[in-house]
């Protein structure tokens, strides 16, 4: 940027921030999410509802019991239930 006299601001003038939220799910095993046909069907209902409009992440994390739960979307009542679906069902299933 400096060898080129490009200021920071031209480089991110047509960048649009997405609404994103995070949500840890304390869990007392961990079984491949996809082995859980009702946890796998949650997430593939987000994903459909995202509609490639969006991103989606579910994984373990790899220092604590939790699952972790990501979704960024410019819809942030699809990102809530989304969220509260996926979760509520790793719950129920995991905790």
């Amino acid at each position: 940027m400096v060898e080129q006299g490009v200021k920071l601001s031209y480089l991110f003038q047509n960048f649009i921030k997405v609404p994103e939220k995070t949500k840890n799910v304390h869990v007392s095993k961990k079984i491949n999410l996809d082995e859980i046909e009702e946890i796998r069907q949650a997430i593939e209902h987000v994903k459909d509802k995202l509609n490639g409009q969006g991103r989606l992440v579910v994984r373990y994390s790899g220092t604590e019991p939790v699952v972790r739960i990501t979704i960024e979307s410019k819809d942030i009542n699809l990102i809530n239930d989304g969220i509260d679906l996926i979760a509520k069902t790793i719950e129920k299933h995991l905790s």
